[in-house]
């Protein structure tokens, strides 16, 4: 698989519009472009096949997720601490198209785009054009009337 050709990473509070802004991006682009990385779902997907459980029964609005949640985010800790470019790598795997968009990247991360989490060496996605776009949103601006595309 060829490294992308452009990242975007998103990165603002709650409720600031990342979804949004994302989606729109991904419409224009077209999803044959376009993949927006997101974590929860593979992040789910590899708890319920390691914990037997029913993966779409997690992605739900349920209380079935909530009974695994508290366990779940002290596993992703867990996993995280000891291999930090876990979920990074999970989330790219088998994804051909040439532009990256990650909706929700922690502001704490420097560079997530050029460096390898766990040694901080660079990565091959280095030699891809990245932006680190930070939604900033004032709570007016949330109402729906005030959003469209």
């Amino acid at each position: 698989m060829d490294p992308p050709k452009l990242i975007l990473l998103f990165s603002g509070k709650r409720k600031s519009g990342k979804d949004f802004v994302t989606s729109i991006i991904q419409q224009r682009l077209g999803s044959s472009v376009c993949a927006i990385l997101r974590l929860s779902g593979p992040l789910k997907e590899q708890y319920a096949k390691e914990h037997g459980l029913d993966f779409r029964r997690l992605l739900d609005a349920s209380g079935y997720k909530e009974k695994f949640r508290e366990d779940m985010i002290r596993w992703g800790e867990e996993k995280r601490n000891t291999d930090p470019g876990y979920f990074c790598r999970l989330i790219v795997r088998d994804v051909p198209q040439p532009v990256w968009v990650r909706d929700r990247t922690p502001e704490s991360i420097p560079n997530p785009a050029c460096a390898d989490e766990a040694t901080g060496a660079p990565t091959l996605v280095c030699l891809t054009q990245s932006l680190i776009v930070s939604i900033i949103t004032l709570m007016k601006a949330l109402e729906p009337q005030c959003w469209s595309a």
